[in-house]
């Protein structure tokens, strides 16, 4: 069985990682000696980025990680409307993501990544100016995919070929979304 889970940052956006979760049934022992089947899960990631040009390099206002092991994706997009003070809106965006794998990797090694937990270290730690939406999911064998969405970023949940989830979108109005900023509120 395989269940595909894409994450984009922001509406209508270049960046994308998408993941595939593949169940496999394994056969498991209980406490009483009964046999049971338990579907494992894993994540196989891969990303798509089809970045603007900007100031003669290739660069965007989207950002994204993936991390195999802890089987956790991030995606995140810069708001654009900096540009207008001279700002690359994707530096927020890149650096909140780099932030947050750090959180993923650097995490306490036999302990369940919380993508909470892990968008809250990377915002403390994001230190350039902007604002940027932001998505962050993981597979957890016991609890299944969980995930942290802050504003038009969001991930879709596809199974069989049709939309099983689809995460709202956290707007204020029309093509005005929730977004974390940076600490000083400038």
């Amino acid at each position: 069985m395989y269940c595909h889970v894409l994450a984009i940052s922001g509406f209508l956006s270049n960046d994308m990682a998408a993941l595939t979760m593949k169940g496999e049934e394994q056969n498991t022992t209980t406490d009483h000696g009964t046999s049971s089947k338990k579907r494992k899960l894993t994540m196989i990631s891969g990303s798509s980025y089809i970045p603007m040009e900007k100031h003669g390099t290739l660069q965007g206002d989207d950002a994204h990680f993936i991390c195999a092991e802890k089987e956790t994706v991030g995606v995140a997009d810069g708001v654009g409307g900096w540009s207008k003070h001279g700002i690359d809106a994707g530096e927020y965006a890149r650096q909140l993501m780099r932030n947050a794998e750090y959180a993923v990797v650097n995490g306490e090694p036999e302990s369940k990544v919380d993508p909470r937990k892990v968008l809250d270290a990377a915002y403390s730690k994001t230190k350039v100016k902007g604002s940027s939406t932001a998505c962050i999911l993981t597979l957890d064998q016991d609890e299944g995919l969980t995930t942290v969405n802050i504003g038009d970023s969001g991930f879709l949940v596809i199974r069989k070929g049709g939309d099983v989830y689809k995460s709202p979108i956290q707007q204020y109005s029309f093509n005005y979304p929730y977004q974390l900023q940076d600490n000083d509120g400038s």
